[in-house]
């Protein structure tokens, strides 16, 4: 047995050491690296606020789990739930059961976490009914990341009008916050992003340009501008750049088409406690071909006609389609930052949706490119302070980064034990016994 455990080891210390720059840089990164990008981050870093009070506010804390019944014969059952928690006890639960054939485990993937994040903004939609303006709702994860999600044919025999159903629900959440005046928190613990980075890079980077020929600058606008819709391109520009600009502008523009995220790039830092200059996104800022025509009107039309044909084939869904992506062009603005509450923890991400970002000014003469909020602009600071201050109340620890969202993390949470408890209930219903595919059966009854 001990001879069958090391039979691999070999061949892992041979790969380690070959790999080993391409390894560390990934682990760990040269203090230069870091240096570079603390100087950066101090400019964009502030104090936490104290914490406040939040006796006077219901917040309520909504998380989502899922689970499947794999059939023999490739069907599923597919059980997905949500609840709402509040600081002051209430609860909201909701439930949905479905099966189905999923034409593969990526289609179905895709499909469970799109489900959760429904039932999320179903459950949401019945809290807000409960509160008053002023109150809070926090969700696991990223706003701005839900707003992104493209528009897409659900490739899962009848579901595949799903995502106007999801969009839906999701425009009257954003809305209804708004209107009641009720902020809408998204916390995430981990994320991919690189939307501050890049701000900090096109920030600096733009404010040295000036010294450079017209030719070199529209070179440089138009890697700013292809960055992540094309980054061959940008690959390409930053090729023909090489002996046309100066080694630390080269850097940065390495550094942009880099594939650091956000978190590690605030982890190699050490920033103390403090939270980062907060961002304005849009979603019509984002480059990419559904983006450019969804806001615009003719584009928009023929996406929504050709979205009806690929549904359907016919054009019946196309008022219902071209309903959904209007509703995308007015999502409102979502204020992003990150967030350090202890000193070896790590950041968490929080993107906002409150009734007051819409009026952050962010048109910053000399970086286009950024989305910082201005300075300038006092609106912000009291918003941010007060989130913050709630986000401090609710901290426990390095295990408990938020003792409301861990807790509503437990109570739905659908274990394997859960599930067998529901197949049975299933099939007591359905008076037939479930028969599982072949794989489950020898991993449940071995």
């Amino acid at each position: 047995m001990e001879c069958e455990k090391l039979r691999f080891i070999d061949l892992l210390y041979e790969k380690a050491l070959s790999k080993k720059d391409y390894l560390l840089k990934v682990v760990s990164e040269p203090e230069k690296r870091a240096s570079f990008y603390r100087s950066l981050l101090l400019k964009r870093w502030f104090a936490l606020p104290p914490e406040i009070e939040i006796v006077d506010k219901e917040i309520y804390a909504i998380d989502s789990s899922d689970g499947i019944i794999e059939l023999a014969g490739g069907g599923v059952i597919h059980i997905v739930r949500a609840e709402a928690l509040s600081n002051r006890k209430n609860e909201i639960r909701e439930l949905d059961l479905d099966a189905f054939y999923p034409p593969s485990d990526e289609r179905l993937m895709e499909y469970r976490k799109l489900t959760r994040e429904h039932m999320e903004h179903i459950v949401a939609l019945k809290a807000i009914q409960r509160l008053g303006s002023g109150d809070v709702i926090l969700i696991d994860g990223s706003i701005f990341g839900r707003m992104a999600h493209v528009f897409q044919i659900i490739d899962i025999p009848g579901k595949e009008d799903f995502m106007i159903k999801y969009i839906e629900t999701f425009y009257e959440l954003l809305r209804a916050c708004i209107r009641e005046n009720i902020t809408l928190i998204g916390v995430a613990k981990d994320s991919r992003s690189t939307l501050l980075k890049e701000a900090l890079l096109a920030e600096l980077l733009y404010n040295k340009i000036e010294r450079y020929n017209l030719d070199v600058k529209l070179k440089i606008v138009t890697l700013l501008e292809s960055l992540r819709r094309y980054p061959r391109k940008s690959i390409e520009i930053l090729r023909g750049l090489a002996n046309e600009i100066d080694n630390e502008d080269l850097m940065i523009l390495q550094e942009l088409l880099s594939d650091m995220p956000d978190f590690k790039m605030i982890m190699i830092t050490r920033m103390a406690l403090g939270f980062s200059h907060p961002l304005k996104l849009e979603l019509k800022n984002i480059s990419s071909g559904f983006i450019e025509s969804l806001f615009a009107p003719l584009r928009r039309k023929e996406l929504a006609e050709k979205l009806a044909i690929q549904l359907s084939g016919r054009r019946e869904y196309i008022e219902d389609i071209l309903r959904t992506l209007e509703h995308m062009v007015s999502y409102p603005a979502v204020g992003s930052l990150y967030v350090r509450l202890m000193e070896n923890d790590l950041p968490i991400r929080v993107d906002l949706v409150h009734r007051d970002i819409e009026k952050w000014n962010v048109k910053i003469k000399e970086s286009p490119f950024s989305n910082f909020v201005r300075f300038a602009t006092s609106e912000w600071k009291g918003i941010i302070s007060e989130i913050i201050g709630i986000l401090r109340g609710l901290y426990a620890g390095l295990k408990n980064y938020n003792v409301l969202l861990t807790t509503v993390d437990k109570h739905v949470k659908l274990t394997l034990s859960i599930r067998e408890r529901y197949k049975k209930i299933i099939e007591s219903i359905l008076d037939t016994l479930i028969q599982q595919s072949r794989g489950v059966r020898r991993v449940s009854f071995p």
